[in-house]
């Protein structure tokens, strides 16, 4: 017989069967139990009288147990009788199944821990990728838009160069064609006004060759004269396409010194006079006093020349040409005054091109040079000029020339 009262300290291990059976038409109850003794599992079935004794009783439970044990003792299987409710109690679970589960729910919250890390390692990694992607992708637009840059830059430049080549070649073609149409000018006007004199002197010199001693004196007068007007108009073309020539070429500079104004205005008064044969009278006045003027003699001579010559030449016989000078200032103010043709509104964009002639003039005889010298010379000597015309009421043209710069 075992021990009558048997306490034990029970670590249940494992999930016991409360398997309820009823053996007899009684009401004793029965549960098997496996109960640890040191090393050793011990197979126990307990008999209640009352069913649900063992309710209250928990896995891995301390238990309080007394009862009668039936069979032998080193028998696997052992019975216990329970004659009352009391016989059995709970001591609350034991110490090291605490330890387990601590460490259990310590292990599981450090993996929650480590899952937790894990993830929000994984959460930084995948947020440094997107601000590596974000980056990457926003030096790949900045180099993109550089690109572009760079490319609307060259396309910008191409089309620079195209354009600017586009207008050298319109330049060019227009210069083409101004060289052409000044080409025509100078063959009409070698043809014209070369030739003309050129026949009036070979007609001239043949009279006098063959019939020079039947010819009366006053026909020998006349041929000697028609040869010179003939000479001297072709030394004036001559001289115009020389001194047009030097001006375009720099050669005719402004050198400016004292100068009389007064005489050389009438100098070039009477000189005018003697070239036009008379043609017109030439009234030569100084409005203001003209003393301490500086200026080049040559260029004067060459603007207030050929606007007399041409004052001269396209009024009708008989008639007059003021002439005029006056101080405005620094600058000394000439007007040449003509009651002649006039000038063309259709020609007045082209006064100044180069052997260009008005289309009202005719028969008389000219170069088209004259008034492209004097505003070359007008420019040379840093003075403007301009003019007001009336078709068959005459034409007048103002210099401003600054001759008196310096002198108060």
């Amino acid at each position: 017989m075992f021990r009558a009262r048997l306490i034990l300290i029970l670590l249940l291990t494992a999930v016991f069967a409360r398997g309820q059976e009823t053996v007899a038409p009684t009401t004793l109850t029965k549960a098997a139990l496996v109960l640890k003794d040191g090393g050793r599992d011990i197979l126990a079935y307990l008999d209640s009288q009352r069913q649900g004794t063992l309710a209250s009783l928990r896995i891995d439970d301390s238990v309080l147990l007394r009862g009668i044990a039936v069979g032998q003792p080193v028998a696997m299987e052992t019975r216990h009788s329970l004659p009352a409710e009391k016989e059995v109690r709970s001591l609350g679970v034991v110490s090291f199944v605490w330890q387990r589960r601590l460490w259990l729910g310590v292990g599981g919250a450090a993996a929650c821990v480590m899952v937790l890390a894990a993830w929000v390692l994984g959460l930084r990694r995948s947020v440094s990728n997107q601000k590596a992607v974000v980056a990457e992708r926003a030096a790949s637009e900045s180099a993109i838009r550089e690109i572009n840059a760079t490319l609307e830059k060259r396309v910008a430049d191409r089309t620079s160069d195209l354009a600017s080549a586009r207008d050298d070649l319109s330049e060019a073609l227009h210069t083409e064609r101004e060289l052409n149409e000044l080409k025509s000018r100078f063959v009409t006007l070698v043809s014209h006004e070369f030739r003309t004199p050129l026949g009036i002197t070979m007609s001239a010199v043949e009279l006098m060759r063959h019939y020079d001693e039947k010819l009366p004196a006053e026909q020998r007068k006349e041929l000697c004269e028609d040869i010179y007007r003939a000479t001297r108009q072709m030394g004036g073309l001559m001289e115009q396409v020389l001194v047009l020539g030097r001006v375009e070429a720099g050669k005719l500079t402004c050198r400016p010194v004292p100068i009389d104004l007064i005489t050389l205005a009438q100098k070039l008064a009477d000189e005018s006079l003697s070239v036009t044969n008379r043609r017109c009278s030439i009234e030569w006045s100084a409005l203001t006093t003209l003393e301490g003027a500086r200026g080049d003699e040559t260029l004067l001579r060459h603007i207030l020349a050929n606007l007399l010559s041409n004052a001269a030449k396209y009024s009708p016989a008989g008639g007059t040409v003021r002439f005029t000078a006056r101080r405005d200032g620094t600058h000394c103010v000439f007007t040449v005054e003509d009651k002649g043709i006039g000038i063309p509104e259709g020609d007045r964009e082209k006064l100044f091109d180069a052997f260009h002639r008005c289309s009202n003039v005719g028969e008389t005889p000219g170069t088209g040079l004259g008034l492209v010298i004097v505003r070359r010379c007008v420019e040379q000597h840093g003075g403007t000029l301009d003019f007001v015309s009336r078709v068959g009421g005459g034409t007048t043209f103002t210099v401003w020339l600054p001759l008196f710069a310096g002198v108060e």
